[in-house]
Formats: C-alpha cells, structure tokens, sequence
C-alpha cells in the first residue's frame, strides 16, 4: 500500500549528523521515515558552504526506468538569512523542464540567474548533476561577487512530488496518485538547521 510520508521535525533533529570535511563544516541529515512507498521520496540531503561554493546534495529513492516511470516534481529552496524569506529556488518537472532561480531582488538580478532555456551571467554559477538512476541530485553554486558570494549562513527545503507513475515497459498503464503523495524535509514550512561559511 502507498501512502503519503511525513518527516517529523524532531525526528530529522534526531538524525543530524555532523561530518567534518577537508576542514569544512559539513551537515548531513537522513530521512528517519525511510522511503519505500514513493519512488521519488527524499532519502538524505548534505549541505556543505565553504570556499568552494554552496554544495548541496540530495539522494531520492533511486530510479528504475525500466520498471516505473515516475511523474511529479522536485523543489530546492534556499535561505541565505535575509530577513523578507529564501532567496533562491530550484524546480524541476520529472519529467519536464526546469531551472534554477532568484527569488528575490531587482528584474535583471533575478534574470541573470536564470539556467534554463539559456544560462544568465549568474546562472552559469549553479553546476548540477542528474543521476535519477542512482537517486542522486547534486547542485554547486561557485561563488561570485554580484552573485552568490559566501554566504555567513545557509539553511534549505527540499520537497518532491510525485503524482503518478507509468509501468514500464509499454507505458501501457498509467497509476494516479489521489492524492498525490508529497515528501518535504525537513518539514512543511520548515527548513535544515544552519549551515555557517567555513573557509576550507
């Protein structure tokens, strides 16, 4: 039986882990609820800000394309600790388009941070890696002056979706899912714990 998947937000307080790495601070978080009944449901999630870059790393329940076609949605929301809410989101269909973008600031900032249908002067910052096959979505932001430029803190969301699947191999059968079934991690409305900037 499918069912929707809630992560309660002291569960994920009891799961922090903190590694530290190269000399950077990095935190990790699991998903104490698991993620067998969605096959897009959010497994862990790494949050890493140090002279590199913002890396951030998410693992979903690895997909088998010759078995289940998932269709739905991933959101990444970023909070840099303005005081008027986050500043950057990334949204993507599954399948579909999507792209990285400024939620906050002036028409041309937010415009130069587009990554899709072409990349702005700040979108050619965020470099992400797609391997759906073994559930990993990899974003880095490479700082630059103008665009994002070590942020002192960062905290994030992540949310997927998934409203349905296709049964391979025909795509002969498509399964809707009433309601759809929703993962968000931390929380609903919550975001991760702080992530401070480290130089190395």
């Amino acid at each position: 039986m499918r069912r929707i998947l809630a992560v309660g937000f002291f569960a994920m307080m009891a799961s922090v882990l903190l590694v530290p790495r190269a000399g950077a601070t990095e935190y990790s978080w699991r998903d104490a609820s698991g993620g067998e009944d969605s096959y897009i449901d959010i497994r862990s999630v790494t949050v890493r800000n140090n002279a590199d870059g913002l890396f951030i790393r998410i693992w979903i329940h690895p997909i088998d394309w010759e078995e289940f076609n998932p269709v739905g949605e991933y959101r990444l929301t970023i909070d840099t600790g303005g005081t008027t809410g986050p500043e950057f989101r990334d949204s993507t269909g599954l399948p579909g388009d999507g792209g990285f973008q400024a939620l906050k600031g002036s028409r041309a900032y937010r415009a130069s941070w587009s990554t899709y249908p072409y990349a702005g002067r700040c979108g050619r910052t965020v470099v992400q890696r797609w391997d759906l096959e073994r559930g990993l979505i990899r974003t880095l932001i490479k700082p630059q002056r103008g665009c994002l430029f070590h942020p002192a803190r960062v905290r994030i969301n992540v949310r997927t979706v998934e409203n349905g699947y296709f049964a391979e191999p025909d795509y002969g059968g498509y399964t809707v899912n009433d309601p759809p079934i929703v993962d968000q991690f931390p929380a609903p409305g919550r975001f991760t714990r702080w992530v401070g900037y480290t130089p190395r």
